[in-house]
């Protein structure tokens, strides 16, 4: 019984250094991929700093829409961007995604954010093109239902007391309508009745 007891002793305490080392192991491999992706982090960083440098000919700290075509047509620089996973097909597009304020021009920091989005296939590309379509239109329809908003509440401070409710009513019906006939036909939501 003691020699089992040992024994099962012994076998807790080389299994517990066992785990312990396997542990201390993988922690190691883990910071090292860590340490790894962020080199190549800052190296892709770096090689965009560079790539948005030889763009900027002007060496006004900013791009525009024909210096980024001028580069692109670079090969130089299309095998870098590429190098990166960023394939550049579309030079509007492109330059639509990296002019995130549309001021007409791309500072560096916005040139290596929106790159590093970016990266991957082609399919990112296209998502983030569509995700600021969206943001876009979603600004635009919120600024819509504020000057609704304001305009019903003019209209119904006009009209006398008994009339209130079929003024405001009405005018809603005929804003709907309105937007309804005006909207492009790509945004209009096709009702499910």
């Amino acid at each position: 019984a003691f020699m089992v007891t040992m024994l099962l002793l012994v076998f807790n305490i080389v299994t517990g250094i066992v785990l312990s080392i396997t542990e201390e192991a993988r922690q190691l491999e883990q910071d090292s991929r860590i340490c790894s992706e962020l080199q190549i982090k800052q190296r892709n960083i770096l090689t965009l700093r560079d790539i948005f440098c030889e763009m900027d000919i002007n060496r006004s700290g900013e791009i525009n829409r024909d210096e980024l075509a001028l580069a692109c047509q670079d090969l130089r620089i299309d095998a870098l961007l590429t190098s990166l996973g960023l394939k550049v097909f579309d030079v509007h597009q492109m330059f639509d995604l990296l002019d995130t304020n549309h001021s007409g021009l791309v500072s560096l920091e916005d040139f290596i954010m929106v790159c590093q989005r970016m990266q991957g296939d082609a399919r990112a590309v296209d998502m983030m093109f569509l995700q600021q379509q969206v943001a876009w239109v979603f600004q635009r329809v919120k600024d819509i239902h504020k000057y609704m908003v304001a305009e019903s509440k003019v209209e119904v401070s006009r009209a006398p007391d008994s009339m209130m409710m079929n003024a405001s009513v009405e005018s809603m019906t005929s804003r709907r309508s309105l937007c309804s006939t005006s909207m492009p036909a790509a945004l209009k939501v096709k009702s499910r009745h």
